[in-house]
């Protein structure tokens, strides 16, 4: 009989992506050894992602998996088409082989790690699916999705804009944020980084995380209005991206790339800032909260602050502004230009994030 009774499938193997960082951190900081299994991609060997992932990983199997891509931010481009169309050929091809595995090593636990990966759950199976994706579909795709959610023994959803965009009612489900250990903000040289990055030190730091040069994310919006602003003691740094043309003269806005060791730009960082076109939690506003930033969050305050895990711990720190109005982040900018952060905390929530998501697999309740 298989030793191991908890299988963790996971739809990518970028290892930079924050479900990657959560699942990450849960699976490192199980009593247990489980087993996981990866989409095929060439470019990231089972090594890799063995050594990213921890200790814990006894096998990892690789075979193609599904990609809806029925969630905010996930169109369809037309080039992209005969990409997904393969994409999707390759999955329906192992789709069976998946199954087997299952069957044959009698997993008491199977763990879904994106909405993305629906359709592969199977009431024959102990599925838990981890919905990090706001959904955007038609009525017909939301009455499909929820046939197949309801479909698993329970639900996770990271927040409650992901949970009411999807709008099914599963018998077991639980509103669970994700796993934070920012420690590594205290071991910090923030001088030594400063320098690095051609930084001052003595000006306010807008940190904005975002791999992406969409309107989802509000790319092209958080620096126009920091633009607007005006603020003459402030830089903005823009972390996951590198400059595109248009904006690489404009001063005090830096653009840092992808980086590897994220504690380095919190532990430098005053305010983050969101820029989604929608109320949304999103990781970076816990890594900040936890390493000491302060955030700017689009959304109402008197409506989205119950959204928002441990608000009232966080309150003093969390700045509203109304999504998308033009001038209503530069306003919020201009309103702390200057302002710095008192001190880096290194908070972490792991033991407790591990014993909510083992009781709710294990005991379970629905919220």
């Amino acid at each position: 009989m298989n030793s191991v009774q908890k299988l963790f499938i996971i739809h990518t193997a970028n290892m930079t992506g924050g479900g990657s960082q959560s699942i990450r951190e849960l699976i490192q900081n199980l009593d247990e050894k489980i087993d996981l299994l990866v989409n095929i991609d060439h470019r990231v060997n089972s090594s890799a992602l063995k050594k990213f992932y921890g200790k814990n990983v006894r096998k990892i199997y690789r075979f193609h998996l599904p990609f809806r891509r029925s969630a905010l931010g996930l169109k369809l481009e037309k080039n992209a088409a005969k990409e997904w169309i393969d994409r999707e050929r390759e999955y329906l091809r192992d789709k069976k082989k998946i199954y087997d595995l299952i069957r044959r090593n009698k997993y008491h636990f199977i763990h879904l790690n994106s909405y993305v990966l629906y359709p592969l759950i199977s009431s024959r199976f102990p599925m838990y699916i981890h919905i990090r994706e706001i959904f955007e579909g038609n009525f017909m795709t939301r009455k499909i999705v929820n046939q197949r959610l309801r479909q698993a023994r329970g639900i996770f959803y990271i927040d409650y804009a992901v949970k009411e965009s999807f709008g099914v009612c599963n018998k077991k489900e639980i509103v669970l944020n994700n796993p934070f250990d920012q420690s590594a903000v205290l071991g910090v040289d923030k001088e030594n980084v400063l320098n690095s990055y051609h930084l001052q030190g003595n000006r306010t730091i807008f940190t904005f995380v975002s791999a992406r040069f969409d309107e989802i994310k509000g790319f092209d919006y958080v620096i126009e209005e920091f633009v607007c602003s005006n603020c003459s003691n402030a830089e903005l740094v823009v972390v996951g991206s590198n400059a595109p043309q248009k904006y690489k003269q404009i001063p005090n806005v830096h653009f840092l790339g992808r980086i590897q060791n994220m504690e380095e730009i919190y532990a430098i960082s005053d305010f983050v800032v969101r820029g989604d076109i929608i109320f949304a939690v999103g990781r970076t506003t816990y890594e900040a909260l936890y390493s000491g930033c302060h955030v700017m969050v689009p959304g109402n305050k008197d409506t989205d602050k119950a959204k928002l895990f441990e608000y009232d711990a966080f309150e003093d720190r969390i700045m509203f502004y109304e999504p998308r109005k033009k001038g209503a982040l530069a306003g919020a900018m201009k309103s702390v230009d200057g302002m710095k952060k008192e001190k880096c905390l290194g908070l972490s929530n792991e033991t407790e994030y591990v014993r909510q998501f083992l009781q709710f697999v294990e005991g379970g309740r629905k919220q």
